[in-house]
């Protein structure tokens, strides 16, 4: 029979190659035979959060509490899963105060209400509380990289993008990995296994420009076939001596430690590594740039009606809610304005279809000669064509943003909905330049913002 440290080790290597299922079961087995030990019990509940089963963990911290432990880790483990479950509920719960009261210098407590505060749109306060956890105990990984998010959501691009660069230095000659990213310094290669969402990676690819103009690495990526089509048509071509594109099946079969998975917070530590500086000088000069470049975009102001694509859902099943439009009021702002209107949206119903048809008639183009949702080149190409796009975040928005189409995103003034990288209008900050975001109230007219974004589109161009 396995002790409980050998249990342990073997949850460890479950949980490291993803199979969380079977880590839970060992961690939980390991808790067994070392009661209330605070490390088994952060794993077991990492693993429900991780298969996205909060409810089940709440239900297990109780039992931990009814058979007598106690401990600061599992009251905060309890205003962590709350946050995940309805973090609006919890910040003004009588539990989130009990906690503050107890442990408001406590880091992981810091941590949290650090995170909660950005989703009421107090960013000065959250960068505050995490310079106390920064001069107290220190910042892990997640935290430097939320921080330099705060930092850059209030507009201070030095302090962000120093914080967003800070991970743990790349030993020479060697393989280190962190944020699930291997780095191969002998071959000054970078090699990614893609495994992110696909506005995150369309972000990544957009400033591989800036890299590769910084810098003489070389970079793999192994994608999925929808992204594997757009590189090669987009990127392939005017980089292909320092960038390759495979298909993922390819990195999942070989099994080496040069084939990686990455996540987009791990851009810092790619920049840090090989463009130093190149990230900060870039985001510096969108931000005093205009906002669309006239240069790139002639076809705007031609004759005739305005040509717009539209986009007003999200399908993130974690988000979409908070992100998307419902579709009248959305269009309400079109309508009596000479505009024809294109249909981006990938998973429209024919009952949305329809109802678009009714309103705007001819001036419609449901534009459904391929799949949306998988030809990300063709897709492209028809956005390239257009006057501007207006939508919510989404990978449609994303890919506007690879093009050099004004674009216009609507996100929401705070909370879950707004990404970190649509940043306030006011700091000038701009990860596209071209992709310009208008943020809406929770009772904000979608008439207002559409009118707002078209006035702006023509004093701009």
């Amino acid at each position: 029979m396995k002790n409980a440290k050998q249990l342990f080790d073997a949850a460890v290597i479950e949980a490291d190659s993803g199979d969380l299922e079977t880590a839970l079961g060992l961690f939980k087995e390991s808790l067994h035979h070392s009661p209330g030990r605070d490390s088994i019990i952060q794993n077991i509940a990492a693993c429900y959060l991780g298969l996205h089963r909060a409810e089940e963990l709440l239900t297990e911290i109780q039992r931990w509490r009814d058979f007598g432990w106690s401990s600061p880790t599992i009251d905060l483990l309890e205003l962590r899963t709350r946050v995940s479950l309805d973090p609006d509920d919890t910040y003004s719960s009588s539990y989130y105060k009990y906690c503050a009261e107890r442990y408001s210098t406590h880091p992981t407590f810091v941590s949290i209400d650090a995170l909660l505060l950005k989703r009421v749109g107090n960013y000065e306060a959250a960068r505050k509380q995490y310079r106390i956890l920064k001069a107290n105990s220190g910042l892990t990984n997640e935290d430097l990289f939320n921080y330099s998010v705060f930092n850059l959501l209030a507009g201070d691009i030095e302090e962000g993008i120093k914080y967003y660069e800070c991970r743990p230095s790349i030993k020479a000659n060697s393989f280190q990995r962190f944020d699930q990213t291997f780095v191969e310094n002998s071959t000054r290669t970078i090699s990614f296994y893609s495994e992110q969402g696909i506005g995150d990676q369309l972000l990544f690819f957009s400033l591989m420009p800036i890299i590769l103009r910084n810098s003489d690495w070389h970079f793999r990526f192994y994608l999925d076939g929808r992204l594997l089509d757009l590189a090669m048509t987009f990127i392939a071509n005017e980089y292909e001596k320092r960038v390759r594109f495979f298909p993922a099946d390819q990195g999942v079969q070989a099994q080496s430690r040069e084939v990686v998975r990455y996540g987009l917070c791990s851009l810092g530590s790619v920049l840090e590594l090989v463009a130093p500086g190149a990230l900060s000088r870039e985001l510096t000069r969108r931000k005093d740039s205009r906002i669309f470049d006239l240069s790139r975009t002639p076809k705007t102001k031609r004759s005739g009606s305005l040509r717009i694509g539209v986009t007003w859902r999200s399908s993130s099943v974690s988000t979409g809610a908070l992100k998307s439009a419902p579709i009248e009021d959305f269009f309400e702002g079109f309508m009596g304005r000479d505009l024809d209107i294109v249909n981006l949206q990938h998973d429209a119903s024919e009952v949305e279809l329809e109802f678009l048809r009714d309103r705007f008639h001819s001036r419609f183009d449901p534009c459904d000669a391929y799949d949306k949702a998988n030809d990300f080149v063709k897709l492209t190409k028809s956005i390239e064509k257009l006057d501007a796009v207006f939508g919510v975040s989404n990978s449609t928005i994303h890919l506007a943003g690879y093009t050099n189409t004004p674009t216009f995103v609507f996100v929401p003034k705070v909370g879950q909905g707004r990404h970190w990288y649509w940043h306030p209008p006011e700091t000038g900050l701009r990860w596209y330049r071209n992709v310009h975001p208008i943020e809406r109230a929770a009772d904000g007219k979608w008439d207002d913002l559409i009118s707002k974004s078209l006035k702006l589109l023509n004093m701009e161009t």
